[in-house]
């Protein structure tokens, strides 16, 4: 397991709402990850969105530490 690995275990993504619009966000050392959506969006789909972002940037990052 490396750095990176462990780094991204262990955030959860937080929901809320702010001015009739849903957020879903995520706070990783100093990185702050948001995703918003309408208050009629499923906020289930604004998880997942932000999840796949995330995961995402994890594989990125742990791509560009490896070289």
């Amino acid at each position: 397991m490396t750095y990176f690995d462990g780094l991204f275990l262990c955030a959860t993504a937080e929901i809320t709402m702010f001015e009739n619009n849903i957020v879903v966000y995520k706070f990783v050392q100093d990185l702050h990850f948001f995703v918003t959506g309408s208050d009629d969006e499923n906020e289930l789909i604004l998880s997942s969105v932000l999840q796949a972002f995330f995961d995402s940037v994890g594989l990125l990052l742990r791509l560009f530490s490896d070289t």
